[in-house]
Order: C-alpha cells, then sequence, then structure tokens
C-alpha cells in the first residue's frame, strides 16, 4: 500500500523538478538577470550577506565610492546583525520594484537598471530611508552573469540615514 502511496509522489516530485530545470536552462538572460536582482532583494531581506553578493564579480567595484566587494560584504554582515531584542526580527529590509527593472543584454554583457526602496524599522514601524535608482554591468561568464560594475542615484533620503 506504502509502494502504490510513494511511487505516483516520487513521480510527480521528479516532474516539478524536471520541469523546474527545463525552466532555468531555457530561461532568457534578461529572465536570468531579473532572477539575480530578485535572490539579493530576498537574501537582504532574510539576513544573508553572502548570498547577497553572491551575484557580484570578485573585482565588483561601485563607482563613486571605494566600495568593494568585502566592504560591502561587511556592511551586510552589520546590517545583518541588527535585529529587534524582542522579536528578533530584522531592523531594514530592502523593496525592489520589479516593474521598474529594465535589462538590455548585448551578447556577453548586459546593463541593468532598477529603484530600490530601502526601510528602517524605527518604534515598531517601517519607515523609508532611502530611495535609489541602480545601474549596474554584468557579464556573462563560466559562473554565469555576474555584476562587474554599479553605481548609484539618490532619489530621496540616504544610506547614511540609518
Amino acid at each position: 500500500m506504502a509502494k502504490k502511496i510513494l511511487l505516483p509522489l516520487f513521480a510527480l516530485l521528479v516532474l516539478y523538478l524536471g520541469i523546474g530545470l527545463v525552466i532555468r536552462f531555457f530561461a532568457s538572460d534578461e529572465t536570468r538577470i531579473r532572477w539575480l536582482v530578485a535572490e539579493m532583494e530576498e537574501a537582504y531581506n532574510a539576513g544573508r550577506p553572502g548570498s547577497c553578493v553572491g551575484p557580484l564579480a570578485k573585482a565588483w567595484r561601485h563607482e563613486g565610492y571605494e566600495l568593494d566587494r568585502e566592504m560591502l560584504l561587511g556592511a551586510l554582515f552589520q546590517a545583518a546583525r541588527e535585529r529587534e531584542k524582542e522579536t528578533r526580527q530584522l531592523r531594514s529590509k530592502v523593496d525592489v520594484d520589479e516593474d521598474a527593472v529594465e535589462v538590455v543584454v548585448n551578447g556577453e554583457h548586459a546593463t541593468l537598471s532598477t529603484r530600490a526602496v530601502f526601510w528602517r524599522l524605527r518604534a515598531g514601524s517601517w519607515e523609508q530611508s532611502w530611495h535609489l535608482r541602480i545601474q549596474a554591468d554584468l557579464v556573462d561568464g563560466e559562473e554565469g552573469w555576474k555584476i562587474v560594475k554599479s553605481r548609484h542615484e539618490d532619489l530621496a533620503g540616504t544610506h547614511l540615514g540609518r
């Protein structure tokens, strides 16, 4: 009896995983880059700094600042440690505007532009602390798409307004 139940469940699981692999395999470069952005947003909001910087190339630089991958990782670790004392909830989060994501792919190079809003938990409520436009240059290499350079424009607030 257990075999009769487990076999269809196993077949369903294999089908589900197979479809997921096919979708990932045939996804366009633009879709893959959009997934990178969504994964970075999710990682930041979950307090996983390593996953957040995963899509950045080892030599990534943020224009206009002396910010490299290692320095960003340190800042993200600090943000991940900042939690509410009672609930252990993160004190900051980011929302990336999926509708504002623009990706232009040209062979093994691509550009990305989007808007993001950072929020800060203060006295039990979320307040917008920084709204910015982010632009990035990407390269498709052996490990897939990696962000090699980025820059931003402040639209409201500042990253220093923590």
